[in-house]
């Protein structure tokens, strides 16, 4: 009987240093657990796969995400070099043919510029085309067609 007090204590609750009331119980399992052998101290070997499955599984994520990002870089600077060359083509090209006129209206609107009211007045301007050529990225000709507005010829303005 003593040795079944020793190691269960007296039965009164005690107190820990937090304040918290502990069982008389509760120090009694942590005798009989003893210390830890060496052979309790690591990791299970289901616990390491798991942990080995979860990297390689945020692995593939990562790998994925810098693959779409090398790829849209890789798509985006073909766009740049595609535009600036159809933009240099329109810088280079002088020739405007004539498209005929276009008729531009004007219409009153409110101050808040909701609500829309009858034309004040109509512009003609001439309407010219710019067609540009250039190499798309499979080595094909392509060609794009600019329009132009033309000046009025009013000799109004500043």
């Amino acid at each position: 009987m003593r040795i079944l007090e020793k190691v269960i204590g007296t039965g009164k609750d005690r107190r820990c240093d937090s304040g918290t009331v502990r069982s008389p119980w509760s120090k009694a399992k942590e005798r009989l657990k003893g210390p830890k052998s060496r052979a309790d101290a690591g990791e299970t070997l289901v616990e390491v796969m798991v942990c080995a499955v979860l990297f390689l599984l945020m692995v593939a994520v990562m790998q994925g995400a810098i693959s779409f990002c090398t790829n849209a870089q890789h798509k985006s600077s073909q766009l740049r070099a595609r535009n600036a060359e159809v933009f240099r083509g329109l810088r280079e090209n002088d020739s405007i043919t004539s498209n005929g006129n276009v008729s531009v209206g004007f219409n009153a609107t409110s101050a808040d510029g909701q609500t829309e009211g009858n034309q004040v007045f109509q512009i003609q301007v001439p309407l010219g085309k710019k067609a540009v050529s250039y190499q798309d990225g499979e080595g094909n000709s392509q060609s794009m067609d600019f329009y132009l507005y033309g000046p009025t010829g009013t000799g109004g303005g500043p």
